[in-house]
């Protein structure tokens, strides 16, 4: 027995109603690029300076990719998904820096 994708989308929350509550809805075909995502959580490059979050480390990206063994037709999609990520990571994560100036 399945679901169909209707029922399936009716029984999640919207993304509206998800936002509200602080809560975020992974899509199932988000699911792996999730997964690289999370793997890449301390690989970031840094400020030697400062220690301010600069962006992920990119070839350990490509390197996640290519041993997770994502297809070489997706991973331009994926690292843009990525990106994107990325900057909505930024403020967040430098924002006790950006506190203390």
């Amino acid at each position: 027995m399945g679901f169909t994708a209707e029922q399936i989308a009716e029984a999640l929350p919207s993304v509206e109603e998800a936002a509200e509550e602080g809560e975020f809805t992974l899509l199932p075909e988000n699911g792996l690029t999730m997964r690289v995502y999370c793997i890449q959580s301390g690989r970031w490059e840094r400020n030697h300076w400062t220690g301010r979050a600069l962006c992920l480390h990119l070839p350990s990206v490509e390197s996640t990719m290519r041993m997770m063994r994502v297809p070489m037709r997706q991973r331009d999609v994926m690292l843009e998904d990525l990106l994107a990520m990325q900057k909505a990571a930024l403020p967040v994560m430098n924002k006790a820096f950006d506190e203390s100036e």
